[in-house]
């Protein structure tokens, strides 16, 4: 088994880490963005979905105010990674029940 690290994303190092939340989380079905305004006002906002293997399970672009469906990914930890298009901006762990 061969674990690669994805250094260029290390979550301390992110710069909108603390102003975005994942709500519910843990979630079933679906789960939102809540962001600060500073970060909700940036345009072309991406998601990017990850497993514990760092496989991208789900990718898509950010429509503020709607949810994101996960009813399809099976239960577990995954990242959740939010870009614009010059950086990346957040990583959080969503967990999936």
């Amino acid at each position: 088994l061969e674990v690669l690290l994805d250094t260029d994303t290390n979550i301390e190092s992110l710069p909108y880490n603390t102003e975005i939340t994942l709500v519910p989380n843990p979630s079933k079905n679906q789960f939102a963005l809540q962001m600060s305004p500073e970060l909700s006002n940036k345009t072309n906002l991406t998601y990017k979905i990850t497993d514990v293997a760092g496989r991208e399970v789900l990718f898509g672009n950010v429509e503020n105010g709607k949810s994101i469906d996960i009813s399809r990914l099976p239960a577990g930890i995954y990242q959740v990674l939010l870009s614009s298009e010059k950086e990346k901006l957040a990583i959080k762990k969503l967990v999936k029940n």
